[in-house]
């Protein structure tokens, strides 16, 4: 503790007045940086739970992109089944379904395009 030559009251000394004033000034400086000190912890908790949020986020676009990756690549088994089918019909299996298997597949490719440039981001 700071203790002043001064008489507390009144203020009739200048250089007490004075002296007093600064010292008011230092604590007021003291709190300051205790409050900056506590205003970065809380920054940085902040920060850190932002951080936590975005991992989880992460996470669960990964988990999403790799079911539809799956669904693509079965979807793209299924279209070659469906013309390994369709040749094997001959002549009647070149109609229907081999106009469908070829429609799955230009569905397919997009979606598996596209989950692979999701993956190379998340990378």
């Amino acid at each position: 503790m700071i203790v002043l030559n001064c008489p507390l009251v009144p203020y009739n000394n200048l250089s007490c007045v004075v002296n007093r004033a600064r010292h008011i000034a230092g604590f007021i400086k003291i709190i300051g940086a205790v409050r900056n000190v506590e205003d970065e912890r809380s920054a940085k908790a902040a920060h850190e739970r932002v951080i936590v949020n975005n991992i989880e986020t992460y996470h669960q676009v990964s988990e999403v992109v790799n079911v539809i990756s799956e669904i693509a690549t079965k979807t793209n088994l299924l279209v070659l089944n469906a013309a390994i089918e369709a040749a094997r019909a001959g002549a009647a299996g070149r109609g229907g379904g081999s106009v469908v298997a070829e429609e799955v597949k230009k569905l397919a490719d997009p979606t598996q395009s596209a989950t692979s440039r999701i993956k190379k981001m998340l990378d």
